[in-house]
């Protein structure tokens, strides 16, 4: 197949401390089959010697020394270096440095684009195998985000999902030329992703997941539980008004705001906070609503919680 798709894919990975994961991801890159694959790292702010150690690198094109940057500002810089190299037939994959795949995943990921003029990821698993996300779903009339956790019926196939993630997506240039690169000033981090796969969607390309590859995602049930488990009055309130929380209110408003249909957001932001007011009213039972949009991907960027909180 790379003899007949001879393209390259830009892989644009955003760092924040983690080096030995870093240089996990980028061996998991070196030995892809397709040929033609420049990585391009963007450290936002790394103080563990991410920076020193990836200058020694020679097949690494690294993006330092631009403050403190979180996922989709580290993001953007990628994508922007890539674009002034790429040709309209190139792509651009964006990648967590959390992540492990074998050989085959630029190889397939190429070939699905190619075959459905589309932007693709991989199906992401855990360390034991068990599927984490085999796509996401948008209901638009309640604002409910419905990522699946389940294993695909059909085996070697392609199917059409709502959003994707920043996690293995492959995207052709074409496409972010037409849609317009991320958005980090109105979504710094989270939903960044969802809102950038969205805008593509609206402009043509439709948006596919396929198992025939997969990529292994660092995912900590304990850390997903946090959102679903009792807490306090101050836990609740950290959630629902800081940015680094995915329950953040101000992120879904940006993003219904952003991606949401032209008529009737205000009733979705309505239903967003009847939920979360919901739980607030759970806080001191022994029930607390578990639903929560996007309640899962804490997991996969787990290094940002970590060393930003």
């Amino acid at each position: 197949m790379t003899e007949r798709y001879p393209t390259t894919v830009f892989v644009v990975i955003p760092v924040f401390n983690r080096l030995e994961e870093t240089l996990s991801c980028i061996n998991d890159l070196r030995r892809q089959r397709y040929p033609n694959v420049e990585i391009v790292v963007v450290d936002g702010g790394s103080t563990d010697g991410t920076v020193a150690e990836l200058q020694k690198v020679s097949d690494v094109h690294l993006i330092w020394g631009v403050g403190e940057q979180w996922w989709t500002g580290a993001t953007w810089l990628g994508i922007d270096h890539a674009l002034a190299r790429a040709g309209d037939d190139d792509f651009v994959m964006l990648l967590n440095n959390d992540t492990a795949f074998g050989p085959e995943m630029l190889d397939v990921l190429v070939e699905e684009s190619l075959r459905f003029d589309a932007a693709v990821a991989p199906i992401a698993r855990a360390a034991d195998g068990s599927v984490v996300n085999s796509g996401t779903w948008i209901d638009w009339s309640a604002y409910l985000i419905d990522q699946r956790m389940t294993e695909p019926k059909a085996r070697d196939s392609t199917w059409r999902v709502d959003v994707l993630e920043g996690r293995g997506s492959l995207v052709p240039v074409r496409a972010i030329r037409a849609a317009g690169n991320v958005d980090p000033v109105r979504l710094p981090h989270y939903a960044g992703d969802y809102e950038f796969s969205l805008r593509l969607a609206r402009h043509g390309w439709p948006l596919m997941m396929t198992n025939r590859t997969s990529i292994e995602v660092d995912w900590d049930h304990d850390v997903v539980s946090l959102y679903s488990a009792p807490a306090s009055l101050k836990r609740m309130w950290w959630e629902l008004t800081n940015q680094r929380s995915f329950a953040s209110v101000s992120i879904h408003f940006t993003l219904i705001d952003l991606a949401g249909p032209p008529r009737g957001r205000w009733k979705l932001k309505a239903r967003f906070l009847g939920r979360a007011l919901d739980r607030a009213r759970g806080v001191r039972g022994t029930v607390r609503v578990s639903h929560l949009p996007m309640r899962l991907r804490q997991a996969t960027r787990r290094q940002w919680w970590r060393l930003r909180n």
